[in-house]
């Protein structure tokens, strides 16, 4: 009796139809979704915001859930569908009080030639092949899956948005993404795990032996754990692209997006080999600075000791200054593709 396995493969011949990617990623709560929207209104780029399959398949492929070559071709295959669902105009958002609005990055004479002229996947190819689409995608935490991502996308390229630890944990516990409550509630997007032992959830992203000591933590001290934790798993991953792949990563620094985002759009715009349209400039216009000050009145004092002296760890290698208020750019490490 054949006891073996059939072959099974996502992919065809021929060229993927999404051949230009980049992806939008950071630690939540770091800017990603203002980043994803700015370059979602560049020239030639067709956005989608979170796409939930492609966010959660990196990080399945890594606990061992998926298979790696089949995970790695349903994320380009996903990837060749949303491409092709934006071209045709299919499932765009209406809701003009949303971030994600199509109206942020498509005309509406462009949306009706899409929904009027583009009918057949044939259709699709030559747009893509005339236009030299790029598929934009915002996917945040995936600082750990960066090699996966290249393994899938070899030409893809990655943008990389860092913020202010504090700034980021003031952010998600404003949320009370990280409350018992909203931790416990499993209806959610959000991946989870099981405590076994005390039949708790808690984000994959927690490691084993810091289950206990995470659940003892305030939900501050839980928001700059995952901060901290995900670039520590990350910083192989990232260190290989500053150094091999840096034609293909870009790191900015939110900070300096919201001090002149024109000056940091262009630069996006270099990067991915597009230029900055209208709508950009329009989105640009309603960016307002952050005021520094519910970071300086933040008490570190309570936070526990360990755990802040593994965020400063990070924060020097990021050249960030452990004063509250400011960064040490002569120390910032940036790679913007040159």
């Amino acid at each position: 009796m054949n006891t073996s396995k059939p072959h099974f493969t996502f992919l065809v011949n021929g060229e993927p139809l999404a051949n230009r990617v980049v992806i939008v990623t950071g630690v939540n709560r770091s800017g990603t979704t203002l980043t994803g929207n700015l370059v979602g209104s560049l020239a030639r780029v067709e956005y989608e915001f979170e796409p939930f399959l492609l966010t959660h398949l990196p990080i399945l492929e890594s606990e061992g859930l998926m298979d790696s070559r089949i995970a790695s071709e349903m994320l380009q295959s996903y990837a060749n569908e949303l491409l092709n669902s934006r071209i045709l105009g299919r499932g765009v958002n209406m809701r003009s009080f949303d971030d994600t609005y199509i109206g942020n990055y498509l005309s509406e004479k462009e949306l009706h030639y899409r929904w009027n002229d583009l009918i057949t996947r044939e259709d699709v190819i030559r747009e893509v092949s005339q236009r030299q689409a790029i598929l934009g995608m915002k996917m945040a935490n995936l600082l750990p899956f960066f090699g996966f991502i290249n393994q899938t996308f070899p030409n893809g390229k990655i943008l990389h948005i860092i913020r202010h630890p504090f700034d980021v944990a003031l952010s998600v516990q404003k949320k009370r993404w990280f409350s018992n409550e909203n931790l416990q509630f499993v209806a959610g997007v959000s991946l989870r795990k099981l405590d076994e032992k005390q039949k708790r959830w808690y984000p994959w992203w927690v490691n084993e032996k810091d289950i206990d000591q995470f659940f003892r933590y305030s939900e501050l001290e839980r928001a700059l754990y995952c901060w901290q934790n995900l670039w520590e798993n990350g910083f192989s991953a990232i260190d290989h692209f500053r150094l091999k792949e840096s034609k293909n990563y870009m790191e900015i620094y939110y900070e300096e997006l919201l001090e002149d985002p024109n000056k940091e759009m262009k630069e996006i715009a270099r990067f991915l080999e597009t230029e900055v349209t209208e709508k950009t400039q329009k989105l640009i216009s309603t960016i307002k600075r952050e005021k520094l000050q519910a970071r300086a009145e933040l008490d570190l004092s309570s936070v526990n000791s360990d755990l802040l002296v593994k965020v400063e760890k990070v924060m020097k290698r990021l050249g960030y200054s452990l004063s509250k208020l400011q960064r040490s750019k002569s120390v910032a490490l940036k790679s913007n593709g040159e």
